[in-house]
């Protein structure tokens, strides 16, 4: 699958609550990906995926097929993607009025590449055509089946990270949204059978394992990380953009940046024009 190379800016469409929480606690929630907007979120490419294999099948062998088919359907039991969503897109009406108090809220901008390089996650365009879905399928498949056919353990390996990497193919609907996903994967612990963060390295620094919390919501329990978002000497938020319906000033916006050290930010109003 494909990830982000070069260095994007990358929005965050939230409420005026969130904006606060991400410049006073200088941190991002990633969440349970089980928990997306998309009721379809894991369904949609394991479908495809099936599908693709189902059409191609006598491009591999029986054995092959039992085998990427078990590493797609059994790695929900050993991990879990925690995501954060944003968008190529700051100033789009469908999310301004989805994501962020229906225009009242905020886009906050971040550096893509400060994001991959210092805080341990990776960094993912979601691919919605359905072609282009199939063709990386079925090329990963081929990758793979190759792999099985000189060394079983490393396909092993490899097949898992497939099956991680279905979740960023998604229903043509959403495809306005332009989403971009970082992905912190955390792991099943055997003994405890609880999820936990493994922590890591990254470019800039040393990742230390995070907690995962749960919080509820309709009743049920969802798993997220805040993943702290400073990094010594690099500006990860660029631009802050105000809701078109937002009253609340830039001037009062580069206050609250200032007074919790978060310098250097562009920020501009909507020129979207809803009311």
């Amino acid at each position: 699958m494909t990830t982000i190379s070069q260095d994007f800016t990358l929005y965050h469409y939230c409420d005026e609550i969130v904006l606060n929480s991400i410049i006073l606690n200088k941190e991002i929630w990633l969440s349970d990906i089980n928990f997306m907007n998309d009721s379809t979120e894991l369904k949609w490419a394991r479908d495809l995926f099936v599908k693709t294999l189902k059409e191609n099948k006598n491009k591999f062998t029986q054995g092959f097929r039992f085998a990427i088919i078990n590493s797609v359907f059994s790695v929900d039991k050993h991990f879990l993607p925690l995501i954060g969503c944003f968008s190529m897109n700051g100033d789009l009406l469908s999310q301004w009025r989805a994501y962020a108090n229906d225009g009242n809220g905020f886009s906050i901008g971040f550096s893509s590449n400060l994001i991959y390089e210092g805080l341990g996650v990776n960094i993912y365009p979601i691919t919605y055509n359905t072609t282009e879905q199939s063709e990386i399928i079925l090329n990963e498949l081929i990758n793979l089946f190759n792999l099985w056919k000189k060394d079983c353990s490393s396909f092993f390996n490899l097949s898992i990270g497939f099956a991680v990497d279905l979740n960023y193919l998604k229903n043509p609907y959403f495809q306005e949204e332009a989403e971009v996903r970082i992905v912190r994967l955390v792991v099943k612990n055997e003994e405890s059978n609880q999820f936990v963060d493994v922590g890591g390295n990254s470019k800039i620094n040393t990742i230390n394992p995070l907690p995962i919390w749960e919080r509820e919501r309709n009743g049920q329990k969802i798993k997220y990380i805040k993943l702290p978002i400073l990094i010594p000497s690099h500006q990860v938020i660029r631009e802050i953009i105000i809701g078109p319906k937002s009253i609340i000033e830039a001037d009062e916006i580069k206050n609250r940046l200032d007074e919790n050290g978060i310098e250097n930010v562009n920020i501009k109003k909507s020129k979207i024009p809803y009311r």
